[in-house]
């Protein structure tokens, strides 16, 4: 009985060890409670909420990047944005700017060049907000287009990500290109 007790649990490990990262899973609509921010990353916002959900995707790594990345095609609304001065955000945007902000240094600086916002989204004019950046990539390439080129970077740099945990966002590892 002992024996079975010992190897239940240790199959039991085994399963939840080799969880998909698409198991977890981040409210993100949540993260547009309280007031919008204007400027600097997301995961220096202040707000209780934010904080508990960035401490969170912080806390599970490149899970969290994998599973992030996979909401970016998702076209549900979130009713307030958090970010000032947009007129609607849809659960992929808010995926994406946590990613992108994951990837920014705390002076907001991109820490890879493929994912600075206006080479990540192909701005084609300089009078563009950034929303109009986002909106006019989807309607150049829809929401799979934005999923595939994310899918593309993280499949070419993953083992090349590392977390700066002083910093609080991911870095290439030192002798990669920016």
């Amino acid at each position: 009985m002992k024996r079975l007790c010992v190897l239940l649990v240790l199959l039991a490990g085994t399963l939840v060890a080799q969880q998909p990262a698409n198991n977890l899973h981040f409210d993100l609509v949540k993260l547009s409670q309280g007031t919008c921010i204007s400027r600097g990353r997301i995961q220096d916002s202040d707000l209780k909420n934010r904080e508990h959900i960035m401490e969170h995707i912080e806390r599970h790594g490149v899970r969290s990047v994998e599973s992030l990345g996979k909401v970016i095609s998702d076209g549900h609304p979130v009713h307030h944005p958090i970010l000032c001065d947009w007129h609607g955000m849809q659960v992929g945007d808010v995926a994406l700017v946590v990613l992108l902000d994951l990837f920014k240094d705390p002076s907001g600086r991109s820490t890879a060049h493929e994912l600075e916002w206006d080479t990540f989204l192909e701005r084609s004019s300089p009078s563009l907000t950034q929303e109009q950046v986002l909106r006019s990539f989807v309607r150049t390439h829809r929401r799979s287009g934005l999923q595939e080129k994310w899918n593309y970077f993280w499949q070419e740099h993953r083992d090349q990500i590392i977390w700066d945990q002083q910093a609080r966002c991911y870095r290439m590892q030192p002798g990669h290109p920016r």
